[in-house]
């Protein structure tokens, strides 16, 4: 058992317990002058030596907000909010939560994340039109044209791809486009996150590994299984790119006048050109682009639509085409090129794909072509 240690009475005065160290308040000590610290021997306490600071083992605490209880109603007030069939909604009723009750929501807190978050998840196009993977059957999900969408919560960037089966690919198509999104953003450190599905977690931890090899500190982490809001950040980008999607399917075939199959090659460049609409041109409450956050400049104003056929200048080193060559000549217009900023185009004379910096549309534009 500790012992007390002993005081000396002649100056802590009568009735008094010394403070601190034993140290005497002002009312203790003679001519109403507070006294020198103590030691419990009466002599005075060693000094801190090299200026040392008692309050450096002081903490502080992150604020928090405490969830707020429910008030204990009444056996009155019970029977007369059953009487009137449980309207309004009282959360203090166990009938109430059980038909209306939800989850507190996922809000968004300003600042609260400091390390950006890129947000993975699966968008699936049918013939019966886009969807999100929970509106469909087993069966429709393995005849669909499967999409992986990337989303960066920090610049508001989107990205699309088509990819050729759910998870890792043999040729790691997906894992590559993820890594140059990524890449292409400029962050030194992310944090990538997806749901809990076994084939997406795979893309993603490749992913990972592939970013720390290129230098940047990248960390995954999965969302709340079965809680579809923890994944917020994904899920309003998929919401976003299926009316983007479908707004541009539905423009290119009114303009061919025709149904464009699923299985057409331009359907995967259609999703990523939809994604970089809006990372170019959508606007955001600091009045700035996705691709100016990014990149500190906008895209050149002058856009051609989707599919359009169009004359764009030919560059005499490009493979298919020599000096004796023509200096024009005619493609589809597929995309934009993040990395260059110019324009992708398909031209099926001079040897398929073709990037260019300027182009020209006729008086009488056409569109790509439909076949069967």
């Amino acid at each position: 058992m500790p012992v007390r240690p002993e005081y000396d009475h002649d100056l802590v005065g009568d009735g008094q317990e010394p403070g601190v160290d034993g140290q005497v308040g002002a009312e203790g000590a003679e001519g109403g002058q507070s006294s020198d610290r103590l030691s419990p021997r009466g002599g005075k306490a060693d000094q801190p030596r090299g200026g040392e600071d008692d309050e450096g083992t002081e903490e502080e605490a992150q604020p928090n907000k405490r969830i707020a209880s429910t008030d204990t109603p009444s056996k009155e007030e019970v029977e007369a909010h059953r009487a009137n069939g449980h309207v309004p909604y009282r959360s203090w009723c166990p009938q109430c939560v059980e038909g209306f009750g939800r989850e507190r929501p996922h809000k968004a807190r300003q600042g609260s994340r400091t390390v950006p978050l890129i947000s993975c998840d699966y968008l699936l196009i049918t013939p019966k039109g886009v969807f999100g993977r929970e509106e469909m059957s087993d069966e429709e999900r393995a005849a669909s044209l499967k999409v992986l969408v990337v989303y960066c919560g920090t610049t508001k960037s989107m990205f699309a791809h088509a990819v050729p089966q759910k998870g890792v690919d043999p040729d790691g198509y997906v894992v590559e486009q993820l890594m140059l999104d990524v890449l292409w953003l400029g962050h030194a450190k992310v944090v990538v996150r997806s749901d809990n599905e076994p084939a997406i977690l795979q893309v993603m931890d490749r992913a990972v590994a592939a970013l720390k090899m290129k230098g940047v500190d990248a960390s995954s982490e999965s969302s709340v299984p079965y809680d579809p809001q923890s994944n917020g950040a994904a899920e309003s980008a998929v919401r976003l790119l299926k009316g983007s999607g479908r707004t541009l399917l539905l423009g290119l075939e009114s303009r061919v006048s025709a149904k464009i199959p699923l299985d057409h090659p331009i359907m995967a460049w259609m999703v990523s050109h939809a994604a970089y609409i809006r990372t170019c041109r959508v606007r955001g409450d600091d009045g700035r682009t996705a691709q100016q956050r990014v990149r500190g400049t906008s895209h050149p104003d002058k856009l051609v639509e989707f599919g359009q056929r169009c004359r764009y200048k030919c560059r005499s080193k490009e493979r298919g085409i020599g000096r004796e060559g023509p200096r024009w000549s005619t493609g589809t217009r597929l995309g934009v090129d993040r990395r260059t900023s110019q324009y992708i185009l398909h031209d099926s004379v001079h040897g398929g794909h073709k990037t260019c910096t300027h182009t020209h549309v006729s008086a009488a534009p056409g569109h790509v072509a439909i076949g069967p």
